[in-house]
């Protein structure tokens, strides 16, 4: 068994590939990008002297003097002049309190209606038509013999009580059925 190298092992653990060379073994790792920046410059022109255009004299040509010309002003007759009337009020008179009447009118006596009796007549008695059903005469039919166990009457019922056969659908409705133990 050989010994197990641990500087091997280290470089392995933080990126270095292994490459077996004659001779030796090579590790090589990826180095990152290196950026190289100068120095700024800095470029001073030379100062120049300032400049001075020449003298410019402008002379408008002359511009005849403006009339304008006359202005009338013609306002529109007046209306005729209509004082309005003249109304005199005197002035009011002292207010008039004549002194209260009390008016006291009888009491009239406590109106009492007769009693109201109201008699119903007694409407006539009805007496309704006879009705006679008839029922249609079959012949004679001979039925077979039934035969029920008498077991099939004892269900278990949520409401209680022991059976109700009169309603199998609904078991809690009640009827007058005597049940056979």
């Amino acid at each position: 068994m050989t010994p197990k190298n641990m500087v091997v092992d280290r470089l392995q653990q933080i990126g270095f590939q292994k490459f077996r060379v004659p001779g030796g073994t090579f590790f090589i790792t990826s180095s990152p990008d290196i950026i190289l920046q100068p120095a700024p410059i800095v470029v001073y022109p030379a100062q120049q002297s300032p400049i001075t255009p020449p003298q410019i004299t402008v002379q408008p040509p002359s511009i005849a003097p403006i009339t304008p010309p006359a202005i009338v002003v013609r306002p529109p007759p007046l209306a005729p002049i209509t004082p309005p009337p003249v109304l005199a009020r005197p002035k009011p008179l002292a207010p008039i309190n004549p002194p209260a009447i009390m008016v006291r009118p009888p009491k009239p006596a406590p109106i009492c209606p007769p009693p109201i009796t109201i008699t119903q007549q007694k409407p006539c008695p009805i007496t309704p038509p006879e009705i006679i059903i008839r029922q249609p005469k079959y012949p004679t039919m001979q039925m077979p013999p039934i035969h029920i166990p008498a077991g099939i009457f004892r269900r278990t019922n949520p409401c209680g009580s022991p059976c109700n056969p009169c309603n199998p659908c609904n078991p809690c409705a009640t009827c007058s059925y005597s049940c056979q133990s």
